[in-house]
C-alpha cells in the first residue's frame, strides 16, 4: 500500500538524508536535519508570535531543539438545513518538540512528539454530511465525536538517516500530513477546513490518523520522496 505522506518531518528528510552523517567535515549548517527557523521580528512582521524568547528559542534550536505550540479557536455554525442547526465554539491545541540529534552532535537521528488537545462542542455531528465539516476539531476521532481532549500523544517517532537517500522510521506516527499544497493543505487551520480538502477519504477508513508504524523513507533529495510503512491498523490516537 503507498499512501502521499505520513508526516511532516518527512519532508524534511530532503535535507536530512542527503546531508553528511557526523563527523564529515562540511560546514556547520549542513550538520543538520532541520533547518534554523528565523524567530526575530516585531510582532506585526515574525513568523511566530511568541518571537525569540530573548534569544533563548534560537538558542535551543542551534542545540537541536525545536518547539511549536498552535492554538485554533473556531467560530462555525450550521445556518440552514443538516440535522441541526446552531453555532459552536471549538478549539485545538498542538504542541510539537522536534530534536535534531545531529544538530546537537549527539545522534544523528530526528526525534518528534506531538501532544494534541481539543475542548468545546462542534457542528460535525449536525451537517448531515458524512465526512467532517471541520477536520482540526475532529482528529483525535472520539465517540461521541465532539469530546474533550486534554492531552494525548499522537506522535512519538525517530527517523535515522542512513548513507544515501535513505532513512529508517519507527514509532508512533501521525497519518494527517499530506505533502504541501496550495490547494488543500494545513491540516484544516491554515488552508480549507473540510476534510475532503485536506485529507484522503479512500483511505480514512483503513489507514489510522495515529499509530505505531516502522519503515523507510526515500528521497532524491530535491522533489520525490516516497514512506512505505508497515503499522498497526488498530489506531492508537487516545492512548499514550
Amino acid at each position: 500500500m503507498t499512501l502521499r505522506s505520513f508526516h511532516r518531518s518527512f519532508l524534511l528528510l530532503a535535507l536530512a538524508i542527503s546531508s553528511p552523517v557526523a563527523g564529515q567535515e562540511e560546514s556547520a549548517e549542513s550538520q543538520a536535519i532541520l533547518p534554523l527557523f528565523d524567530y526575530s521580528g516585531n510582532v506585526g512582521s515574525r513568523g511566530y508570535l511568541s518571537g525569540d524568547w530573548n534569544g533563548a528559542r534560537t538558542a535551543w534550536a542551534e542545540r537541536g531543539l525545536t518547539f511549536d505550540f498552535q492554538w485554533t479557536q473556531f467560530a462555525h455554525g450550521v445556518v440552514s438545513g443538516g440535522i441541526d442547526e446552531g453555532w459552536e465554539l471549538p478549539g485545538s491545541l498542538d504542541s510539537v518538540i522536534r530534536y535534531d540529534g545531529l544538530r546537537a552532535e549527539v545522534w544523528p537521528a530526528l526525534f518528534t512528539l506531538r501532544v494534541e488537545s481539543r475542548y468545546g462542542e462542534n457542528v460535525n455531528d449536525d451537517t448531515g454530511t458524512l465526512l467532517p465539516a471541520n477536520l482540526d476539531v475532529a482528529m483525535p476521532i472520539t465517540d461521541p465525536a465532539d469530546d474533550d481532549i486534554l492531552a494525548t500523544i499522537t506522535e512519538l517517532n525517530v527517523v535515522q538517516p542512513l548513507s544515501g537517500a535513505w532513512a529508517l522510521v519507527l514509532g508512533k506516527v501521525q497519518t494527517l500530513d499530506s505533502d504541501p499544497s496550495e490547494f488543500a493543505s494545513g491540516r484544516g487551520r491554515d488552508q480549507f477546513f473540510q476534510f475532503p480538502m485536506v485529507a484522503n477519504a479512500v483511505t480514512a477508513l483503513t489507514v489510522p490518523y495515529s499509530t505505531l508504524a516502522a519503515g523507510a523513507v526515500w528521497t532524491n533529495g530535491v522533489d520525490m520522496h516516497e514512506t512505505r510503512l508497515v503499522m498497526n491498523t488498530a489506531g492508537s490516537k487516545n492512548k499514550t
